[in-house]
């Protein structure tokens, strides 16, 4: 209701919900409860330039957020911090807490979030006249914010990049996005309209039932009113009354059957997304140790061979066959394919949707690609990345250039944001080719 409010911008009806639910939450223990109805108590105390009692309410929540490892309540707590900041000009700070909410939120793989933070940092760098990150920040944005449909982000994108390029006397680029902004005003414009109508047309018709209901009183009024001789009538219309009361009962009856039932699936679907919630964490956790095991055991064994490499060069050379034969033994031990064949069973139980989305987008990638995507995945580094696969952060590097020619990405596409992308089309059922 609160929330309900402050869309109709009735701040003081929004504060008396918010208040109300606050004390609901606290006398129920439900220190979750509490911080989220902090943040959005925060947010609108933000849109009424009420600073310190925002600030005040809005670290409360971060706190909580922060203690019980809910990174979503995190980031939107940041992001709205970043809000306050900018609003009070204190523009480093802002860029910090925004910053921060994309930190948690690409663990929550918020995309809506992200491409907000993005296009707000865009923004105060604009203002800033820091021209080069704003529009790298502001093209990040965009392109979240059209993969994702998010139309409101996509309007103040457009805006930030009118100012943009009017600041770099590109008024051609300043005049393409004065239209797109006008475009989506009309767009968002028209869906706003659309729901006033539809509450307007919902308001009437609520509004004729009530006048037939006035009418219907006003005629059981004189009915009342009439002589004795209008007894059999009166009769007639408390059966009729007491038939529809009946009908109605029976009607509710069903409906808080249906509820009950309802409420029942609803239960077992959230007992089974919170199991599949618990295994992907600890199938993550897996993930992470033994892809830590395996970085070290390579990383050792590159160790070990440049440092017999080192003792070589010294040794007497009846010592150095020997030396040759424990290298080629070191060799083998990288080449071995066991380490992966675990490393595949442990990353696609965790990460199905990618490898099938990948298979499904494209099929002609090979063994070796798939492995460099999946440690592109779990966002390790080259140097990471270079003794898993035995080879050179250079070499990395060569076949990160030519997997992304395979997968045919421009170059201001991020392959980790490609791969955020189809993983997410396929866990929404988009991607069906």
């Amino acid at each position: 209701l609160g929330m309900t409010y402050q869309d109709q911008q009735d701040a003081e009806k929004a504060i008396e919900q918010y208040r109300e639910a606050l004390a609901i939450f606290q006398r129920m223990g439900r220190s979750d409860r509490v911080a989220t109805t902090q943040t959005k108590w925060g947010s609108l105390l933000i849109d009424l330039e009420q600073y310190d009692q925002a600030y005040a309410l809005l670290t409360k929540a971060l706190e909580t957020h922060t203690h019980a490892g809910f990174k979503y309540g995190v980031a939107e707590v940041n992001n709205k911090l970043g809000d306050l900041f900018n609003r009070k000009k204190e523009y480093g700070t802002a860029i910090s807490h925004f910053l921060l909410s994309i930190e948690s939120g690409a663990e929550r793989y918020d995309h809506v979030g992200i491409a907000d933070n993005f296009q707000k940092l865009g923004d105060i760098y604009v203002r800033q006249g820091n021209l080069i990150p704003a529009e790298n920040y502001l093209t990040r944005s965009e392109r979240m914010a059209e993969a994702f449909q998010l139309k409101e982000v996509l309007r103040e994108v457009y805006q930030s990049f009118i100012g943009l390029y009017q600041k770099q006397n590109r008024m051609d680029k300043a005049f393409y996005y004065a239209q797109k902004h006008a475009t989506i005003l009309d767009t968002i414009y028209n869906e706003k309209e659309q729901n006033k109508i539809a509450s307007l047309t919902s308001q009437y018709e609520f509004l004729q039932k009530e006048q037939e209901l006035q009418l219907a009183q006003r005629e059981i009024e004189l009915l009342n009113q009439t002589s004795k001789s209008d007894r059999l009538q009166k009769i007639a219309l408390f059966l009729a009354l007491i038939l529809t009361g009946i009908v109605l009962y029976h009607l509710i009856q069903r409906l808080r059957g249906k509820i009950a039932s309802r409420d029942k699936q609803l239960q077992v679907v959230q007992s089974e997304s919170s199991q599949l919630k618990t295994t992907i964490h600890d199938r993550e956790k897996e993930l992470a140790s033994f892809t830590l095991n395996f970085l070290q055991k390579n990383k050792l064994l590159q160790d070990l061979k440049s440092k017999i490499k080192s003792i070589k060069s010294d040794a007497q050379v009846a010592h150095r066959r020997d030396l040759d034969g424990v290298e080629r033994m070191i060799d083998s031990a990288v080449r071995i394919d066991e380490d992966w064949a675990d490393f595949k069973t442990y990353f696609e139980s965790t990460h199905h949707d990618l490898i099938r989305g990948l298979k499904l987008k494209h099929p002609q990638l090979s063994t070796n690609d798939m492995r460099l995507l999946a440690l592109v995945r779990l966002q390790l580094s080259s140097k990471e990345i270079a003794p898993m696969l035995g080879i050179s952060p250079e070499s990395v590097k060569t076949a990160r250039y030519r997997l992304r020619r395979k997968l045919d990405l421009a170059s201001s596409v991020n392959l980790l944001d490609h791969l955020f992308i189809i993983e997410q089309k396929i866990q929404a059922g988009e991607d069906k080719t």
